[in-house]
């Protein structure tokens, strides 16, 4: 798994074309390995997603977060070399494992060989669900784009911003891409880990995470 090398990442590219309402997802899944000059060391223990929705924080209750129908922003803490790997599902077998206490070995929809990375600032401002597959999301300096259309820094940390505008539903049984205010399904279940580089350069991968995003009309 791309965590555990020392020099590399695999970074997995997607590309989208869009077609009358909807957006056709073409899926060219191939693996780069691309050599990395860790520029910078961790100081981040605690990579997490923060759920944001017109520039307010939404907190989780019981697990859930509630979000209305309309655009919203997933905000991480990142640094070079970071990187995150979700599952969003309409299903829950990805959350029922996390929720027993598996690792991201144990969870076949958090593989690195079914991750998805468009790699191009978050052009599309899309959010990738399936049941067996993942959202990668990364930065590497050296590269001159990365999976967030904005990046905050403040005082020595940066913020990775994901805004989501559409969703892509990609399973085999549906294939089709909805504005986040015309979507019709009410609740994804997220699993989701980060990883980091720490003063030796050594990969550390942290627990994996978990929520319940709920949709409502506004």
């Amino acid at each position: 798994m791309f965590h555990n090398q020392s020099d590399y990442f695999s970074i997995f590219t997607i590309f989208a074309s869009q077609s009358t309402n909807l957006y056709s997802i073409e899926i060219s899944l191939f693996t780069v390995l691309i050599f990395s000059p860790f520029l910078s060391f961790s100081q981040i223990e605690d990579l997490h997603i923060d759920v944001y929705q017109d520039g307010k924080l939404i907190s989780a209750t019981s697990d859930t977060i509630q979000l209305q129908k309309k655009p919203f922003e997933f905000r991480i803490a990142i640094e070079d070399s970071s990187g995150l790997v979700l599952n969003t599902s309409t299903d829950s077998a990805s959350y029922q494992l996390a929720l027993n206490g598996a690792s991201e070995d144990e969870i076949p929809s958090l593989s690195p060989i079914e991750g998805m990375s468009d790699y191009n600032d978050n052009k599309n401002r899309s959010l990738f669900v399936k049941s067996t597959g993942n959202n990668y999301w990364g930065l590497l300096m050296s590269r001159s784009s990365c999976d967030f259309d904005q990046i905050i820094t403040s005082e020595g940390s940066m913020v990775g911003i994901r805004t989501i505008e559409r969703i892509s539903f990609i399973d085999d049984t549906l294939r089709a891409t909805h504005e986040v205010n015309s979507i019709s399904v009410e609740k994804l279940y997220c699993v989701y880990y980060a990883y980091y580089r720490d003063k030796n350069h050594k990969s550390v991968v942290l627990p994996v995470k978990h929520f319940i995003l709920t949709f409502s009309e506004d």
